[in-house]
């Protein structure tokens, strides 16, 4: 009686960079020809690399149509909500006052080169907050932040470590 295969168990892929099927790198490479021949985004002005196409496609597990119809919602919405610009546009003025009662922020960076965000839970006080700030603004303040981290943070900690940092 035996009591394991002698068959070989199947290679999986996670569908992370560097870790992709033959299949999924066709799918990842059709999804970024359909995105360049839409128009419906410039890759190359938000910072899109191999890293963001597979996460797209990995929410979608690899199905193109869903892959396409998720990046047309997420381009109506950058579009919608005036993404971006939001880094130039957007004046988060009472900045200072939410920090008083809920700080947060980048401080340094970990042994992979990559931005450290730190946020004080147990300083926030959430009636002071809606006090000072609306939910609405405190969303845009982090659509804004994370603008600011895939185009300038990301960037300065792949200059100073020389290699891609996502």
């Amino acid at each position: 009686m035996r009591f394991f295969s002698s068959k070989p168990k199947e290679r999986v892929y996670t569908g992370f960079v560097g870790d992709t099927s033959p299949e999924q790198e066709q799918v990842a490479a059709q999804f970024r020809e359909w995105i360049v021949a839409t128009g419906l985004a410039d890759l190359e002005k938000l910072h899109f690399d191999e890293h963001d196409i597979l996460r797209f496609a990995r929410a979608r597990k690899f199905d193109l149509p869903k892959m396409q119809i998720m990046f047309q919602n997420f381009a109506n919405w950058r579009k919608e909500q005036g993404v971006d610009d939001i880094i130039t546009s957007y004046d988060y003025s009472e900045r200072a006052a939410v920090q008083e009662v809920y700080p947060h922020g980048y401080h340094g960076i970990d042994n992979l080169g990559r931005p450290i965000y730190i946020e004080r839970f147990g300083i926030l006080s959430v009636p002071a907050l809606f006090q000072v700030t609306t939910e609405e603004r405190i969303v845009r303040h982090y659509v804004q932040e994370y603008e600011i981290l895939m185009k300038l943070r990301f960037a300065a900690c792949t200059a100073v470590k020389g290699e891609p940092v996502t």
